[in-house]
């Protein structure tokens, strides 16, 4: 963990990646796979069904890709 600090700049680099993955992460899931909760907790109406779905899929992307990025900085 230490190594992975390190690699990414300092503890502040590393929470400025760390933060924007787990919500990625976590949004990009409740829209794809919890899309109907999703629509309802924001009150968006049944016909933005799509739209959710493909934010998801950009959301959820960019936090893999961001994950990735963090644990494999140290390998480097």
């Amino acid at each position: 963990m230490v190594e992975m600090i390190d690699a990414s700049g300092g503890i502040l680099n590393f929470i400025a990646i760390l933060i924007p993955a787990l919500m990625g992460g976590f949004y990009g899931f409740r829209c794809l796979f919890q899309t109907d909760g999703f629509i309802a907790q924001y009150g968006l109406g049944a016909g933005s069904e799509f739209m959710v779905k493909l934010s998801g899929t950009y959301t959820l992307t960019q936090g893999l890709v961001y994950i990735i990025s963090v644990s494999y900085t140290h390998l480097r």
